[in-house]
């Protein structure tokens, strides 16, 4: 459904709603059943709803693409082209003005400029980092290997994984699943 034309399904919509009642009442249900191959529970009246979420959604999903060669650039790990993580991107986010003010406060009661703090704490993180690293390169890289044979593994099982587990008294319930 997210890769649908959202304008077209739109002027589709509008189109249908401009006809007369018999011709309307036909595209209508035609229009509503293609759109069940997503979702079986849809109502003619939640398809407005629906379609403007979706546009919504590609306008966003635009400006993300647009912008999804600087989450690295910007982020890091964090921001690696398909495989984002929005989450910590967002507590980053929220922490950096925390961070700043603590740094401008310690600039105020040092009696230093705040540039000068800012550079300070830069190279400090550089540095840290770079010890970081040395002192854990080869643990690292066999975690990104390991991590790597992981995502394959889970791949491979993944069309083994599609079975459901009961979510009520799953004690009682998993033993007899094993029995059937």
């Amino acid at each position: 459904m997210l890769k649908q034309d959202a304008q077209a399904l739109q002027f589709q919509w509008k189109t249908i709603q401009t006809k007369w009642f018999l011709p309307k009442f036909f595209a209508k249900r035609s229009f509503v059943n293609k759109l069940k191959v997503f979702n079986p529970t849809l109502k003619s009246e939640t398809v407005p709803g629906l379609l403007e979420d979706l546009a919504r959604y590609q306008q966003s999903n635009k400006i993300v693409a647009e912008h999804s060669g600087e989450w690295a650039e910007k982020f890091g790990l964090l921001g690696r082209e398909g495989k984002e993580k929005w989450d910590s991107i967002l507590s980053t986010l929220e922490d950096a003005p925390k961070i700043y003010a603590q740094l401008r406060n310690h600039a105020n009661e040092a009696g230093l400029p705040i540039i000068e703090v800012l550079s300070g704490f830069s190279r400090q993180l550089g540095n840290d980092w770079n010890l970081f690293k040395e002192a854990n390169g080869s643990t690292l890289n066999q975690l990104n290997e390991l991590f790597a044979e992981l995502e394959k593994t889970e791949q491979e099982l993944q069309p083994l994984c599609d079975m459901e587990l009961p979510k009520e008294r799953i004690g009682t319930r998993i033993p007899q699943l094993i029995d059937q």
